[in-house]
């Protein structure tokens, strides 16, 4: 049901009434308007005309006609929709028309001003007046425009979030919606029915929807579908029974068909729980049990769906008439009879018979069984498989036997009485597999050929030889013939069109001949004029591909004519072509400079060019497939107009401004060309904020000196921009940052085991509990990635941290402003202003006050630059050594960066590698001038899709200059914990000694007494990885990992040695949120364990390293 109102009382009355009255009263020519579809009244009005038949309105300007005349102005008058009260827009506009002041308004003009306007696709009516005033003869130009959607609201919906019924709509928000007009009502009814199949699809049987629209101002109306869900029907019990159509009596230890039990069937049926009752849910049961019966057997398959819906039960009843047996044997290598057969069960090999879609079991479809087998073990890298069919079927009271293979064919072993099995069973087919042994290719041959290198050849091939670390070379026929196809479309190209392969024939289907020759076994694959052989040498697993190729002659192109250029230079035509008198002809190479030649002339803005291609041969006259020797080409070009860009009039946006989006476009004037209006495109969807971006050429109807223009529409549409974020988080705080929790909180844990353990066993023991602490934080963020409608972005985040024994462990304000278009396409500008307050992510306690400026460029491909300053006042404290911060001290930092980007996800990567370089110098007005200089490598390989590993490398140092020694503290290098070295906690690496003590600082106390310190980090570094990833259950996404880290910290690069380098390794598991977000477990075992805290007063060691830490997070190390 569609109904509406109008926020306007409109009558038919009007379009009778009022250009009558018009016609007692005004001197005006009369046009007869034709309407858009047969349902619309015409409408007769004055002037000149209207653009659709529709209701004159009160406020339109009523003056006379302007044909004939001389204007002195023009002026736009009744369009309220946004665009018409943007000026540029307006001024777009009415340049499009052509009506300008001074200029003669003629018929002809008249008929091209409202002809243009309806191409634009963007008003309903259009009527042109004149009107005398003191400013001379003024033309009003009055348009109606299309009723656009502002709103789409739904209401009753509770099953459906509004978001998912939007996606499914064909309607959004900025169409053209008219309920008056029979197309928008055809767009409504799909709408509502769109909205009710999706309820029915999951179960909602009853549900009504009706659609209402109101019309607003500004040209705009909003619909609301209004949705009753009723109530969804949902299975919660099932019953499924499988029975023969007639009943047999016992027959002793006779085979009989099998009995499947209530579980498979309901498993095969795809039938879940909770599964919403449509008729296609009671459909897709009954395909899928029909299939699976087939597939393990059952002649005569009939199934029943039916659903209680007192007892919400599904109850499935599938019945049969007989039934074959079907069974699977296979043994490693040949042996006397049936020596060394053992069963075989696999879904997946009853799914390559063809019994399930045919439900026939005759001896010839059993015999395709018998190629479908072999061909599923050949693809698992048994190339010489050999299937016997072992076929005994039921003949009234005798049985027929049947055996057929490979090696023998088929023969027929006679009658005999019928006393292997039961009177419901029809027959038992048994295929015998010999596998052999796993064949891989040791090496592709390629013969006959000279005019292409073997090495191009086996560049276009997906076949591989076999490769440890990478290529199964496994020989899979149907992949090896489309490789032939390869082959032959690379000689085609080359001009090669007579190429065959050594003995090929000409065969309708498929074949496969097996020969031994001088002790090697030779299979001879053939189709469709193309051959292969597979040779394997006595007593090998391994096999040799080859691939014999007879060339042909090769055709070369003779001379080359250009005609109808008179619009651009020859040579630029001739340089586009990139062709020459004795290259080789193909139809690939002569399309390939035919899309050039037409590339050239659509950007020099001859969007009609064509080209004709004309060969004539030494002997015919032939660009088709029996191609010369040599083949003289002749292009023929007609250019057609030169069309420029008009005006560029874009609608459609909310927030943006008008002049983001004419940014990316062409200008008036310029050459149109598809190409880089396509590219403005891309450029537009790039900035994230349209939904879509669609232009429209709107052409002109008159040419003057052979030029055209067309006026380009662009229509947007707006994404979302604006959000705000929620998100809840918690970790565990590393033991250098955490505190026990307090003791009332842990003995009354330890009183509770005690108590348990005392009820269950009758002993009772209070435990001494150090629980860990744990950081719980919140963030809020607002994010808008179309700040002030210009397409920059602004980000909103605050943060804030507490843990068990803290209130005050974290809280960060940084907002962040983002313009990826700063000045210049590719030029990214970000300004972070921060205030960070933070007790928890390191070993040491700071709070910051800045505000920090990068700019960054794609350089070149995976080449990007950036450049930052920040600058600010910070304060820090070590809390293993001091109570006290340092003090606020100002420092600036300018750093450059280089990175090269060659990884095939940023992510999850398999494969490829990762460079980056930066360079920071460091102003500190108290501790002076610093460079530092870090370089990071990794890499990633992928072996045989299974397994990936990854090396990580990371070098950094420091340069001070003046009376300055060591980097500001919180500059300084750490490692330890996720975001070094793992296995140690966060930042727990020091430096040591060549005895592999731990290096130790004096530092005076407040009251003279001297303290022995560790140190925090290093001013130089160097740390590594190596990892390995594997599936663990691949379904769900969850991977296991084994590494190895190592790292060393020093002041000075000559202060390393080899016991500097600490050491560890372990073993984690990672889970790939949506299936590539990686969610990481580690347990890191320290190698070399050593002492990890000193004394104070005397310096000795007073506690020594944990075996190992956990480590959780989301992303990778590296």
């Amino acid at each position: 049901m569609i109904k509406g109102t109008f926020s306007h009382s409109k009558s038919l009355l009007w379009a009778l009434v009022l250009p009558l009255g018009l016609l007692l009263t005004q001197p005006a020519a009369f046009a007869l308007v034709q309407p858009l579809d047969e349902d619309t009244p015409v409408t007769l009005s004055t002037g000149i005309g209207s653009l659709a038949a529709a209701t004159p309105d009160d406020d339109a300007p009523k003056g006379q006609s302007c044909e004939n005349s001389v204007i002195d102005a023009v002026v736009l008058e009744g369009c309220d929709a946004p665009f018409c009260q943007d000026k540029r827009f307006k001024e777009a506009l009415i340049d499009f028309t052509g009506l300008a002041s001074g200029q003669f308004v003629s018929q002809q003009l008249i008929t091209d001003v409202l002809d243009g306007i309806k191409r634009l696709g963007l008003f309903k009516q259009a009527e042109l007046w004149c009107v005398e005033g003191e400013d001379g003869r003024v033309a009003y130009l009055h348009l109606k425009p299309l009723l656009r959607v502002r709103k789409i609201i739904f209401k009753g919906n509770k099953h459906f979030y509004d978001s998912e019924i939007m996606d499914r709509l064909p309607l959004f928000r900025g169409d053209a919606l008219d309920p008056s007009d029979r197309a928008s009502k055809n767009q409504l009814e799909q709408a509502v029915d769109t909205i009710k199949r999706a309820y029915q699809e999951d179960g909602f049987a009853s549900t009504e929807v009706s659609a209402e629209w109101k019309e607003i101002e500004n040209s705009f109306i909003d619909v609301t579908f209004r949705i009753e869900e009723g109530i969804r029907v949902r299975v919660e019990r099932f019953s499924f029974d499988l029975t023969a159509t007639r009943t047999v009596e016992n027959e002793g230890n006779l085979e009989q068909c099998p009995s499947i039990s209530e579980r498979d069937l309901r498993h095969w049926s795809g039938a879940t729980t909770g599964m919403s009752v449509t008729e296609k849910a009671k459909s897709e049961v009954n395909r899928n049990l029909t299939r699976a019966l087939r597939k393990i057997g059952f002649v005569g398959v009939k199934v029943e769906v039916k659903f209680e819906e007192t007892r919400k039960r599904l109850v499935v009843k599938a019945t049969y008439d007989s039934c074959y047996l079907i069974r699977f044997f296979d043994r490693k290598r040949p042996e006397p009879g049936r020596i060394g057969f053992k069963p075989v069960i696999d879904d997946s090999l009853l799914n390559a018979l063809p019994f399930a879609d045919s439900g026939t079991f005759d001896i010839t479809e059993a015999e395709l069984g018998v190629e479908e087998v072999r061909a599923w073990y050949e693809n698992r890298g048994y190339l010489l498989a050999d299937v016997v069919l072992d076929y005994r079927s039921r003949r009234g009271q005798f049985e027929r036997r049947y055996i057929s293979g490979l090696r023998q064919g088929r023969r027929a072993i006679g009658e005999r009485p019928n006393v292997e099995f039961g009177s419901n069973v029809n027959g038992i087919i048994t295929f015998l597999i010999t596998k052999n042994d796993r064949n891989e290719i040791r090496k592709i041959r390629i013969s006959g050929n000279k005019a292409i290198s073997t090495a191009r050849i086996l560049e276009v091939m997906a076949t591989k030889p076999y490769d440890f670390f990478g290529d199964a070379g496994a020989v899979l026929t149907d992949q090896v013939f489309y490789d032939l196809e390869r082959i032959e479309a690379l000689y085609r190209d080359e001009g090669f069109h007579h190429i065959n392969f050594g003995g090929s024939q000409d065969v309708e289907v498929r074949q496969r001949h097996l020969e031994v020759v001088d002790n090697e076994t030779v299979i001879t694959y053939l189709s469709d004029g193309r051959a292969f052989k597979v040779r394997q040498p006595l007593d090998t697993s391994g096999v040799y591909l080859e691939i014999s190729i007879d060339e042909g002659q090769q055709s070369r192109i003779g001379k080359i004519t250009i005609d109808g250029v008179s619009q651009l230079d020859v040579s630029e035509v001739e340089k586009a072509l990139k062709l020459h008198p004795g290259d080789p002809y193909s139809a690939t190479r002569m399309k390939a400079a035919r899309e050039r030649v037409l590339r050239l002339y659509k950007s020099k803005g001859h969007p009609e060019t064509s080209i004709e291609i004309d060969c004539a041969g030494s002997q015919e006259q032939s660009c088709g497939p029996q191609v010369p020797d040599q083949v003289d080409v002749a292009f023929t070009i007609s250019e057609g107009a030169l069309v420029r860009v008009g005006q560029v009039l874009v609608h459609g946006q909310r927030r943006t401004k008008s002049a983001i989006i004419h940014k990316d476009m062409p200008k008036p004037g310029e050459p149109y060309d598809a190409e880089q209006i396509a590219r403005s495109v891309r450029s537009l969807n790039d900035l994230g904020v349209f939904d879509s971006v669609k232009v429209t050429p709107v052409s002109r109807e008159s040419e003057q000196d052979g030029e055209a223009e067309t006026a380009l529409l662009v229509e947007v549409r707006e994404n979302k921009s604006r959000f705000v974020d929620f998100v809840v988080g918690f970790e565990k705080l590393d033991d250098t940052r955490a505190s026990d929790l307090p003791g009332y909180i842990t003995s009354v844990l330890s009183n509770y085991m005690s108590l348990t353990d005392l009820s269950t066993t009758g002993y009772g023991k209070a435990l001494g509990m150090a629980l860990p602490d744990i950081l719980f934080s919140l963030e809020v963020r607002y994010t808008d990635l179309n700040f002030l409608g210009r397409a920059k972005r602004l980000y909103v985040p605050v943060k804030y941290g507490l843990s068990m024994t803290a209130w005050d462990r974290y809280a960060s304000f940084t907002p962040t402003y983002i313009d990826p278009r700063f000045f210049a396409k590719g030029l990214a500008l970000r300004v972070t202003p921060f205030a960070i307050y933070d007790r928890a992510t390191s070993r040491l306690d700071q709070a910051q006050f800045g505000a920090e400026v990068a700019l960054s460029k794609e350089l070149f491909p995976r080449l990007y630059g950036a450049l930052s300053f920040e600058t600010g006042v910070i304060n820090t404290r070590d809390p293993e050594i001091t109570t006290e911060y340092d003090g606020w001290r100002f420092e600036s930092k300018v750093m450059p960066t280089l990175t090269y980007d060659r990884l095939d996800h940023p992510i999850n990567p398999q494969n490829g590698g990762y460079l980056q370089a930066s360079l920071a110098y460091i102003n500190s007005l108290r501790e002076g001038n610093f460079l530092k200089y870090e370089l990071h490598a990794k890499g990633f390989i992928t072996f045989r899709k299974l397994v990936t590993f990854g090396v990580s490398a990371r070098v950094g140092g420091s340069q001070s200059f003046g009376a300055a020694s060591r980097l500001p503290l919180q500059e300084r290098f750490s490692l330890g914990g996720s975001r070094g070295v793992r296995g140690f906690t966060i930042d727990g690496i020091g430096q040591y000694n060549s005895d592999g003590s731990l290096k130790i600082e004096t530092r005076e106390g407040d009251s003279g007494q001297i303290n022995y310190i560790k140190p925090y980090g290093g001013d130089q570094m160097f740390t590594g990885s190596l990892e390995a990833r594997f599936p663990i259950l691949r379904s769900i996404n969850l991977y296991g990992s084994l590494f190895y880290d190592f790292g060393a910290l020093a002041d000075e690069w000559l202060e390393f040695n080899r016991m500097s380098i600490r050491h560890s390794a372990g073993l984690g598991i990672r889970y790939l949120l949506a299936g590539m977000i990686p969610i990481c477990l580690d347990y890191g075992f320290i190698i070399d364990r050593r002492c990890r805290d000193v004394d104070r007063q005397t310096g000795a060691c007073v506690q020594k390293e944990k075996v190992g830490n956990l480590h959780f997070g989301i992303l990778y190390t590296f």
